[in-house]
This record gives structure tokens, sequence and C-alpha cells, in this order.
């Protein structure tokens, strides 16, 4: 463990509260994080706490914070009290258990030390910072410079600076390459030349841009080095950044951008026709395991009968019952139409005798639609939280299709359409609609030659659709 000094901080003086109460900070780097330090003195107390942000792309997790004073801190540091809610060491030395951190999260630790010190004396520490990351130095390094030529690859940027009522506006354009349609996962480094503003804050950075892009700006280091992260991108997207400050005459530097991308999809793009047959395999086993047993029991196999009319009575008692309607309403509607009480007799002989495996698959296809129905909701209220992984989101879309599948079931569109019972022109609608869902439900499908190709098969689809249509009795 190497102790720090912070040879590198900046100080400022943040506030005076009178006599009985003054707040100064400074800020220094520490092992992949920027520790900011804020001490007040009131009461005969001093009060520290330290702002931790985590500077480095990638998670951290059992983060321990050491900081070391020398004399006449170190004498006070076993009347040291936490004032926040972690578990605190002092032998010799504070040692904090922070637990873990994203990239550019912050952490704040306050506790308090018997007796007044100054900001000299609190400067003086040393301090530390032990974690375990996600990616060591080597890999990270990797990672950036892959985003690094995904974004060049990608992004085009323009930078321009004005004066507007003794005001600095930092003007930066962000667009998209000619042929690139999306990027993902964009985020930019902008750096800002230290005589313009020595330390920005978050009142500073509220104040110096729209509300708006809040969301999307983040202060990586006070120095000051912001970063501008957007998960996706499809047009070009402008920012401005407003400083109460002007350009002395000595101030040559420029305002620097470093751009890093995770990936993007552009015009023409080759398909890579492995990974959609895969796809494509998945999806369909998914669909085909959940509606198999489905159409099995919506589809009816009644023995040969002697009498045409006793089968067709057959089909209509085992269709009503499905809707709902119990076998003596089916049975009341039956003689109401004149049907005599031999052939409704005989129909329902027929059904029992053989539609008894049937009955399994029927009771089986209304839990399933019931589960499907409560899974789909399910996982759409963790999507909307915030909380579905990727891999749910993916089964989340299989369990949508077979849901419009079933519902376009159900529907009977072509009775719906032609009056007329098609069932050969009901499977080619549901594909066609299945190949729409997919095309805009997944990524991978929405290049131009990808949409253009799915494009032809669903109009094919849908074309044989209407000549089985007009040709099935």
């Amino acid at each position: 463990m190497n102790l720090k000094s912070p040879d590198v901080a900046v100080p400022t003086s943040e506030s005076s509260g009178g006599s009985s109460a003054a707040s100064d900070s400074f800020t220094v780097d520490a092992d992949g994080f920027e520790v900011r330090t804020e001490v007040t003195v009131e009461r005969g107390w001093t009060y520290v706490s330290h702002q931790i942000r985590n500077t480095e792309r990638t998670d951290k997790e059992a983060i321990i914070f050491h900081i070391e004073y020398d004399a006449p801190v170190a004498d006070s540091l076993e009347l040291l009290r936490s004032l926040s809610p972690h578990e605190v060491d002092t032998e010799g030395y504070a040692r904090f258990s922070i637990g873990s951190l994203g990239y550019l999260e912050e952490e704040k630790l306050l506790y308090s030390i018997p007796g007044t010190y100054s900001l000299a004396d609190i400067q003086e520490s040393r301090i530390a910072i032990e974690a375990e990351s996600l990616h060591d130095a080597e890999s990270l390094a990797a990672i950036e410079e892959q985003q690094t030529q995904t974004a060049r690859e990608a992004v085009k940027t323009n930078i321009s600076e004005t004066i507007v009522d003794n005001k600095t506006v930092i003007r930066m354009g962000i667009d998209l390459q000619d042929n690139v349609t999306e990027v993902y996962g964009v985020e930019i480094e902008q750096e800002i030349p230290k005589c313009l503003i020595t330390e920005i804050t978050e009142s500073v950075l509220e104040a110096a841009i729209d509300p708006a892009l809040l969301e999307h700006v983040s202060i990586k280091e006070a120095d000051p080095l912001l970063v501008w992260r957007f998960d996706r991108l499809e047009d070009a997207v402008n920012l401005e950044l407003t400083l109460d400050a002007l350009r002395s005459a000595d101030c040559d530097d420029e305002v620097t951008l470093e751009l890093l991308a995770r990936s993007y999809i552009y015009q023409n793009q080759p398909i890579n026709w492995l990974s959609v047959m895969w796809v494509l395999v998945l999806s369909g086993s998914v669909v085909l395991l959940v509606l198999s047993p489905i159409f099995l029991a919506s589809r009816h196999r009644f023995h040969r009968h002697e009498s045409p009319h006793v089968l067709r009575l057959a089909k209509t008692i085992v269709r009503d019952s499905h809707r709902g309607v119990s076998n003596v309403h089916i049975k009341r509607n039956l003689l109401a139409n004149d049907e005599s009480k031999v052939d409704v007799k005989a129909a329902f002989s027929h059904v029992a005798e053989t539609n008894i495996s049937h009955l399994g698959l029927a009771w089986f296809e209304h839990r399933v639609e019931i589960a499907l129905f409560f899974s789909v909701l399910a996982l759409s209220l963790m999507e909307l939280s915030g909380l579905l992984p990727g891999y749910l989101d993916w089964f989340k879309k299989v369990l949508s299709w077979v849901l419009m599948l079933l519902v376009v079931h159900h529907a009977n569109l072509s009775r719906l359409f032609f009056n007329e019972d098609a069932p050969r022109f009901s499977l080619c609608l549901m594909l066609g609609m299945f190949f729409m869902h997919l095309v805009w439900s997944a990524p991978t499908f929405r290049t131009r030659a990808m949409r253009r190709w799915l494009g032809r098969i669903m109009l094919v689809g849908l074309w044989f659709a209407g000549v089985l249509g007009a040709v099935s009795p």
C-alpha cells in the first residue's frame, strides 16, 4: 500500500461562516479515484469530508480508503467520530470500508476530530485507496483503444468558442459519419483550459449548461474534466457550455475532446448470416415449444362418422365448448336450430368417444396462455424499472412474439377479412407479422440490407397467403 501526499492539490476557498466556522477544500488524485476533501472548523472540532469519485472506466469493489496524518492531527485520531454510515478503523491511521463504485459514481465520507486544525494540517495527510477492479490496467487500455477507434470511424466533431455578454460560450457539435445510422455507448471527455476555470463544481456545471442535458454530463475531475455520455445517438447533438470567464492574453490552451464509442451500425452493412440464422433458430424454437401444445389442442381429430351431418355437429360442439359455452346451452342452441334429438345425441357421443385425449391439451392450453400473459407483464414491469437483464430482454421479445401470434390465432383474421375459415392464410399472415416484429425488435436486423431481405420474405408470404385464402374452400 503506497500512501500518497496530495502534492498536486488545488486549494480553494469555499465559504466563510464567520469566526465560529471556516471551510476550505482541496482535491487530489489517488489510485484511479479523485478525492475532494473539505475541512470545516467549528466549536473546537474539525469536520473533514472526503468526496470520492471513481475516475476509471471500470467498476470497483471492496474499496478501502486509507488516510494517515502527521502530528498533531494523528494524536487525536483515537477520538475520531464517524458521521457517515461506513465502517472505520483508527489504528494509527483512519481506514474506511466503502463497498463498490461504478464509473464516475461517488461516495462521501464524513468524520470529526477533536481540536482545531488548519487546512494545511489536513493537507499534510497521505491518502491511499485499495480496490478490486473488474478489468486490469492492460485490458482496460485495450478496451479504450478499441472504443476510440470505433468512435473515430462513427462520429465526427467540431468545436467553436465565442464571447457573448462577457461570457465564454464553448459549442461542440457531435454528428454521425455519412454512412453511419446509429452509434451506441458514446462517451466524450471534454477538458477545459485552466485559464478559463481552475476548478469545476456541480453548482458551476448546473449554471453552465442546458438543464435538459444535465443527465448526460458528469464531472470526472474538478481539474476541470467533464464526461458526456449518450447510450444511443441517431442524429447530430449540439452541446453548449457557458463559462462566466474570459480568456486572458496569454491563454493559448484549447478545449480538447476524447471520444469513445461501443458500437455502431452503418448503411449497407454486410450481413452476418450465421448470427442471423442462430437468432432465427433460437427464436423459432422457443415459439414452437410454447405454441405446439396450443395448436395441438385446437386441432380436432375426429374418427370418420357414417353421417357427415353428425360430424359437422360434433365440430360445432367442440368449437362452442372452447368458447366457454356449457353442454346444456350447446344442446339447447342446436335443438333451437331444428336439429333432431337423435343427431344431437349422436354428435355428443362421437365427441366423447374421439376427443378424450384432446381435453388434456385444452386444459393445458388455457393455463399456458395465462402464464404467458403474466410472464410478459412481469418482464415489462422489470424493463420499465430498469431491472431487466440483457438475456431476459431477448426472452421477453420472444414471449411477446408468441403472445402476438396467439392473439392473431384466436382472432381468426381470415374469418374477419373474408368471412371464411382459411387456416393456411392465417398461418402465412402470422408468419409475415412475425418477421415484421422481428425487424423492429432486434437491432441486428435494422440495417438497410436486412430490412430489404426480410421485407421481401414478408411480401412473398403475404402473397402466398392471399393465394391460399382465395383457393381454400
